[in-house]
């Protein structure tokens, strides 16, 4: 599971460690597109990596490999995203995992 938040700054780094360091049938995650930027976000996505490890179950909304690479210039705010995706997207999550 990736901490990808749209800075091109830091979100380099996880590109480049998944394609030097993983296969390229690794299944990738990322979360903070639902939770945004803050300093306990890695505790919301341990969470939510034991929900999907318990139910065996990866929702769409959190799979990286399907989704098209984007790069913000500045940090990702959640505030500035796209609040309708991000409530979908948790939406659709909570109601397969629960």
């Amino acid at each position: 599971m990736l901490g990808l938040n749209g800075d091109c700054q830091f979100d380099e780094l996880y590109y480049d460690l998944k394609k030097n360091c993983f296969a390229d049938n690794t299944e990738f995650l990322y979360y903070k597109h639902l939770c945004g930027e803050y300093y306990t976000a890695s505790a919301f996505a341990l969470w939510l990596g034991c929900v999907v490890l318990g139910n065996r179950h990866i929702p769409d909304a959190l799979r990286l490999n399907q989704k098209t690479r984007t790069c913000h210039q500045k940090p990702f705010n959640i505030q500035s995203f796209q609040k309708q995706r991000a409530l979908a997207d948790f939406t659709e999550i909570w109601a397969v995992l629960m």
